[in-house]
């Protein structure tokens, strides 16, 4: 089970000792186990999933060969806030201060604590951050108005040019644009060449389907 990663015990900083496997290269992905498992839950699929992310499967504290400490009070060092914690700091001292986690059962619910608890582990902690700024949100609000008027004057202008450049549209097939639109046909009255489907996912096709959104678009540059 899990050739070619390495099995590793990782001592915090409050005595907390968690037992881990890491393997493979790229984005960094953690898995939690559940009840009553350990890290091995994911042997079988752990090594396909290292061919294109820098796997961390760890065992929860109290859990396969990481600390068992006393509950103390309340059974506090057994709450999800405090396995929650130790998972951050097991992918902080791997060099990974953002990272992607997949959980199931009880690794699950680690995970929502830790979305919680540490939110600048993932992406919309940045968006979140934008936002907050009053003037952001009235920018954004003024990039619809325009579309909504001054947008759709300047296009009515152009109405009989059509683009000389290849042009490939992606959409996600769950969306509302995938779901109530024919997205291509719109394109083709604007365009000479135009290619492109749609992906299984949903509005944000980057963050939702980043392999498949990376691989059409190494495939359309190359093309053109």
């Amino acid at each position: 089970m899990f050739d070619g990663f390495s099995t590793e015990c990782l001592n915090l900083d409050d005595g907390i000792d968690i037992h881990l496997r890491v393997g493979g290269a790229g984005p960094p992905l953690l898995l939690l186990h559940g009840y009553p498992q350990t890290h091995v839950i994911w042997h079988k699929i752990a090594p396909s999933l290292a061919k294109r992310y820098t796997v961390v499967a760890a065992d929860l504290r109290g859990y396969g060969d990481s600390s068992k400490p006393d509950g103390g009070a309340n059974h506090e060092n057994y709450s999800f806030r405090a396995m929650a914690r130790d998972q951050v700091a097991v992918m902080e001292a791997l060099g990974f201060m953002r990272f992607i986690a997949v959980g199931h059962d009880r690794g699950a619910r680690v995970i929502h604590r830790m979305a919680l608890d540490h939110p600048d582990r993932e992406a919309m902690a940045e968006y979140i951050r934008c936002f907050k700024n009053p003037k952001t949100i009235h920018a954004s609000c003024e990039d619809y108005r325009a579309a909504a008027g001054i947008d759709l004057a300047h296009d009515r202008l152009d109405l009989n040019r059509k683009l000389d450049c290849p042009l490939h549209i992606l959409w996600g097939r769950l969306g509302i644009v995938g779901q109530l639109f024919d997205v291509l046909s719109p394109w083709r009255e604007r365009a000479k060449h135009v290619s492109g489907r749609p992906l299984d996912c949903g509005h944000y096709l980057a963050e939702e389907a980043p392999k498949e959104t990376l691989t059409e678009i190494f495939e359309f540059l190359t093309l053109h």
